[in-house]
């Protein structure tokens, strides 16, 4: 199953949950990815599928870095809370 279709039968699988809410977590690492939901959950790559590219570098002073290293992460999770939608992330400013 591609990527395009694993998140249609995700985004499909939500509209009989009536208590499913987006949420926010923080990018702590981009290789590998990694992002905490709270002080004790961290979900990493195999849980997480991104909407973007969400390993986007930037060049800044002649130096690459991660575009959303240390951004806000809006996640819609599956019915199980077991694998997470990345919708975008929180730019400040």
């Amino acid at each position: 199953m591609d990527g395009a279709a694993w998140i249609a039968k995700q985004l499909k699988g939500r509209d009989n949950a009536d208590s499913i809410a987006y949420m926010t977590g923080n990018i702590i690492s981009i290789e590998p990815l990694q992002i905490r939901i709270n002080d004790d959950v961290i979900l990493s790559d195999k849980h997480i599928r991104a909407t973007f590219d969400i390993k986007e570098k930037i060049v800044v002073d002649e130096i690459q870095k991660y575009k959303n290293i240390n951004k806000t992460a809006v996640l819609l999770p599956d019915k199980e809370y077991s694998n997470y939608i990345v919708v975008g992330v929180v730019f400040d400013g």
